[in-house]
């Protein structure tokens, strides 16, 4: 059975996506601008946060001062997928996302300061909410960054995983009759139903596999109380319709279908009246079958006509007490109650039209092209309402005072906000009160007397909005990706100066400096256009005193001193590397792996000037690719792997000069390759994980000769390898994260020899791993503070939690249960910064209650003294700290506290030394 996979999501709607830079509007009102994120009635700073001025973190510089408005919609935009808002007593919820938290669940009371995060399932900015359902006044949510399911009540403290570990990936959350059903894959796909607590919580059914992403109509719907779904068929098997009232016995097959292939352009793929359903297959203009929940009245609908055809169908939808599709053999508008004799046809269009339907009360509305109508389901009662268009999948939305709201447009033109009463006269545009227009509103929700939806103008993406149906009662109800950051990246220290990437709307993204102060804050030099706001300066590399970086603005390799005089162009280089590992220094020269037509990918140096920048050696002759990578210096010479068509990939070294640059040793035999890896130096000895063919991958180490490049021990025995990950020094030793095929992944140490490579404790006793899996060369788990490795690990008993290890058994100890229990923290992976010289470090965490979002923590070595630095986005926003980094005396990062956007924030070190 496959394993079912994580729904996929879309960044934006189809609809959202078909704005274009030039839409018309206003800029914002600036006369009452909207409180911070910070301010809206969250706690004052704790008494933990309450250090001397000089000891807290500090804003360095906000160097994009407001929004920039020069950004596209799309890149300042909350909304990130297609759900729609759900209602319980407590308020209106919906998934909404941001830079510092990814989309995750908010709430509103419809009011500006009512509208906040309930609580960052994921802490950071992996944040990515799927699907949201309501039940029994309990708002349930899947996170597909975890695959877990949550429930809340609309606090953070009262948000939580339902049944962690229970299942995997859930999904197709469907409220019916109190209960809510959901799905689960892997490999026995099952159904499930739940009232939110394990008592209540079973499967319903086996071998029942629904597979669906959240850019289709949903493959359930309810009725009268019981769910009817569709059952992908596996392996051959063809597609059935099945029902559920929410017991083992009670979930059974109805009718196999044959398969359901549906589209966002085909309208639903089930819909209820009353207690009968209606299914789109969806298939190539897909047949129509209809259920009254028996075997034997599950069947393809049949037109009255005297061939008694099956009808083909799209765009179905449900309207009072009927359901409506679109023909493809009419063509026309057809309803339906079920029955042969109840289904007729409403309307002719001509086929390839561009319909739409959305139902309005007891009657529907349907445009094709040449304007917008209303029917009851009668030649006679369908009227004209206007020259306009329904848009995409935007149902229409009733006003308490028996209007609706609509998403409409003249075509050709930009969907906005429109009312109707169901007559020409009472169909109007909603403007606001400086008579904008509200464009491509989408996504109704009814919330009491008024109706939350979501629209995209030019100043600020798309965001929710709220009206009561009036211009005056229309307005933008919170902008949450506000686009008013610099987004500081690749922070770099060269000598006494951090240099990082930012762009600011003048400028767009370049290479700034900063020596701590605001003041000392500034731009370097202005190289590429102000247009490219993702892309600029990356991959910057210290060499010497000088600092080199490529520019995707202008594809060139770069060089600065931190003047602007002295930052140089040095080469064009069409195809820049993006990975750390293809680049390095060897004394005041800069290599790097770079391709070109002529002769592939090569390895590249730089001494600084135009003329002393070129290829280096082409070690694979002609317009084949070496791929060199993994550069690591080692004294005075410079290893990494490379590729050649007799050897493969092996290890290569040079002393700087294309005559001092040479295979190693020819460590597998022939044209295979070993494939280096992983190059970490300890003294003079270079490590590295390789296979010869023989052991797998396993742990080498190399002298620079080929005599000395040798297996240091084979420690799962085999050909199967240990696949050593985390190669990383102390004291003079190598340590690093393996499986010896008995122990799991866990913590080994080498002194070079066979007798001195050891397991040095088996954290998860047994075959279990304690390290989580990791082949990433990017991705650090081990971390050197002090004298000692920190890092995250689990005993199978405190889940993945802090531990460190002085390189003995006895030494190797869980430092601090931060999420107590048998539940982890979100730990693995996060960079832990070493901060002065006493054992002290910096790291980012989120409480696991879930009060405070993802912020600053620090560590002076001691578990008592391992506590949060600073609460920045004060309440269950994260401020989400990454990059951190020391320079001169402060540890800088880039954070958001919900006022200025991601920027560039510090500490002075001596905070980590200072009790509160």
């Amino acid at each position: 059975m496959p394993s079912h996979p994580i729904p996929r999501f879309r960044p934006l709607s189809v609809l959202f996506l078909s704005l274009a830079l030039g839409c018309s509007g206003e800029p914002r009102d600036t006369e009452n601008p909207e409180p911070s994120l910070s301010e809206l009635q969250f706690p004052e700073t704790s008494s933990a946060d309450r250090r001397p001025p000089g000891l807290r973190p500090s804003l360095v510089k906000d160097i994009q001062v407001g929004t920039d408005e020069t950004l596209h919609s799309s890149e300042k935009s909350s909304y990130t997928n297609m759900l729609d808002a759900v209602v319980t007593s407590t308020g209106l919820y919906f998934a909404a996302g941001e830079e510092s938290t990814g989309v995750e669940l908010w709430r509103t009371d419809g009011t500006l300061e009512g509208t906040r995060i309930v609580r960052d399932t994921a802490p950071g900015p992996t944040g990515s909410i799927f699907e949201l359902a309501t039940s029994n006044d309990t708002v349930y949510l899947l996170s597909a960054a975890s695959g877990t399911l949550w429930k809340s009540d609309g606090t953070a403290e009262g948000t939580t995983e339902l049944m962690p570990g229970t299942w995997r990936n859930p999904a197709n959350l469907v409220s019916c009759n109190g209960q809510l059903f959901f799905s689960e894959g892997g490999d026995t796909p099952s159904l499930w139903k739940t009232d939110g607590t394990p008592g209540g919580t079973f499967r319903l059914a086996t071998s029942v596999w629904i597979d669906w992403n959240v850019s289709e109509p949903p493959y359930t719907v309810c009725a009268n109380g019981t769910l009817f779904f569709v059952k992908r068929g596996v392996g051959g098997e063809v597609d059935e319709l099945w029902k559920s009232d929410g017991t083992p016995e009670g979930t059974v097959r109805l009718a196999s279908i044959g398969p359901v292939m549906p589209s966002p352009n085909t309208g639903a793929t089930l819909v209820a009246v009353g207690s009968r359903v209606f299914l789109n297959t969806g298939y190539s203009w897909g047949q129509i079958w209809t259920s009254d929940g028996t075997p034997e009245g599950t069947v393809p609908l049949t037109s009255p006509t005297s061939e008694t055809r099956p009808l083909i169908t799209s765009h179905l939808t449900a309207a009072g007490g009927r359901a409506w599709f679109i023909d493809g053999f009419g063509p026309g508008l057809w309803t339906s109650d079920g029955t042969e004799s109840g289904t007729r046809k409403v309307a002719d269009i001509p086929w390839n039209s561009s319909v739409q339907l959305s139902a309005m009360g007891d009657s529907l509305l349907f445009s094709w092209g040449e304007g917008l109508y209303r029917t009851g389901g009668s030649p006679e009662s369908t009227t004209f309402l206007g020259n306009i268009n329904l848009s995409g999948y935007s149902p229409a939305a009733r006003l308490p005072d028996g209007r609706y709201l609509l998403s409409a447009g003249e075509d050709p033109g930009t969907p906005e906000l429109w009312l109707s009463d169901g007559t020409e006269a009472g169909t109007t545009p909603l403007r606001m009160t400086q008579g904008r227009s509200v464009p491509y509103p989408a996504r109704f929700t009814r919330f009491g007397d008024r109706v939350m939806f979501w629209a995209m103008d030019e100043f600020h993406g798309a965001e929710p909005w709220m009206t009561d149906g009036t211009p005056g009662g229309t307005h933008l109800l919170r902008d949450i990706h506000r686009g008013d950051a610099s987004n500081p990246q690749h922070l770099t220290k060269v000598g006494g100066t951090l240099f990082f990437s930012a762009h600011d709307a003048e400028h767009g993204r370049e290479l700034w400096k900063t020596d701590g102060t605001s003041e000392g804050t500034v731009l370097v030099k202005d190289i590429g256009p102000a247009a490219l706001h993702t892309e600029g300066p990356h991959m910057l590399t210290p060499v010497g005193d000088s600092l080199f970086f490529f520019h995707a603005g202008d594809r060139g390799l770069w060089k600065t001193d931190g003047t602007g005089a002295g930052t140089v162009r040095l080469a064009r280089v069409e195809f820049q590397p993006y990975n750390p590992a293809q680049v390095g220094s060897l004394g005041t020269a800069f290599f790097f792996s770079t391709w070109t037509s002529a002769q592939g990918s090569e390895l590249w140096r730089s001494d600084g000037t135009p003329e002393g920048t070129g290829l280096f050696k082409d070690i694979n002759p002609g317009s084949g690719s070496a791929q060199p990578s993994g550069l690591r210096r080692m004294g005075d010479t410079l290893y990494f792997s490379a590729f050649d068509p007799q050897h493969g990939s092996e290890l290569w070294k040079t002393d700087g000069t294309p005559e001092g640059t040479v295979l190693v040793g020819e460590i597998r035999p022939g044209n295979m390759g070993s494939g280096p890896s992983r190059h970490t130096a300890v003294g003079s000895t270079l490590f590295f994980v390789a296979d010869d063919g023989v052991h797998g991958r396993e742990l080498w180490k190399s002298d620079g000769t080929a005599e000395g490049t040798v297996l240091v021990e084979d420690i799962n025995p085999g050909g199967s390898g240990s696949e050593a990950t985390d190669l990383v020094e102390l004291a003079g030793t190598l340590f690093f994260i393996a499986h010896d095929g008995v122990h799991g992944r866990e913590l080994w140490r080498s002194d070079g020899t066979a007798e001195g490579t050891v397991l040095v404790a088996d954290i998860s006793p047994g075959p279990d791993s304690g390290f989580a899996i990791d082949f990433s060369d990017t991705t650090r788990l081990l971390n050197v503070i002090g004298d000692e490795l920190y890092f995250t690990a689990s005993d199978g008993v405190h889940g993945n939690e802090l531990w460190k290890s002085d390189g003995t058994a006895g030494g190797t100890t869980l430092f601090r249960d931060l999420t107590p229990g048998s539940a982890s923290s979100p730990l693995v992976g996060v960079p832990l910064v070493p901060v002065g010289k006493h054992g002290a470090f910096a790291f980012a965490f989120a409480s696991p209650q879930g009060v405070d979002g993802m912020e600053p923590w620090m560590s002076d070595g001691t578990p008592e003294g391992t506590r949060r630095l600073v609460d920045l986005a004060r309440g269950p926003m994260s401020s989400s700290p990454s990059q951190l980094t020391v320079s001169g005396s402060r540890l800088f990062f880039v954070a958001d506290e919900g006022v200025h956007g991601r920027e560039l924030w510090s500490v002075k070190k001596a905070a980590f030394h200072q009790h509160p």
